[in-house]
């Protein structure tokens, strides 16, 4: 049974009064005291649930470049590509169009590992001066140089 449901089944008891109930019942080798009132039901909605299994994604800003805006994929897949990230957007600011996506690298696909932990977002993203390129960084510390003019990319040396 997962964290949740055992939280859910544990709120619902409360809320019930059926756990409250069962608690206050005095023991049968205690002697028998005056009844009280129910201590208040104790307000589950503060209660703490399990955390996300990653961290949320670096904040790496798009970068403009001779009139185009370049920015990552964050969702691929819903775009029906074959992975959520590691793609290059080209996007025509003035009517935020997408004029072409480029994969940049493979993330990989790990079957029974859940999904969100399998995405490597960009952490660093960089025009290099003097050339119509960027540099791109993922979180695992491989290096990417994307040729903007070609629409190609290279592991950085």
């Amino acid at each position: 049974m997962s964290v949740r449901h055992t939280l859910l089944l544990l709120a619902c008891a409360i809320s019930s009064g059926t756990l409250a109930a069962g608690c206050s019942q005095p023991s049968a080798s205690s002697p028998a005291e005056p009844a009280t009132a129910t201590p208040p039901l104790q307000d589950t909605s503060a209660m703490s649930l399990p955390t996300a299994s990653r961290i949320p994604p670096p904040d790496v800003p798009p970068i403009e470049h001779q009139g185009i805006r370049y920015e990552q994929e964050m969702q691929g897949v819903r775009h029906g590509l074959d992975q959520s990230t590691g793609y290059l957007v080209a996007i025509d600011p003035a009517t935020n169009e997408r004029l072409w996506v480029l994969k940049v690298y493979e993330t990989g696909n790990v079957p029974g590992l859940e999904q969100d932990v399998q995405r490597r977002y960009f952490k660093r993203m960089e025009l290099i001066e003097g050339r119509d390129a960027l540099q791109i960084e993922n979180e695992t510390g491989q290096r990417f140089i994307v040729d903007l003019a070609q629409r190609t990319s290279s592991p950085a040396p």
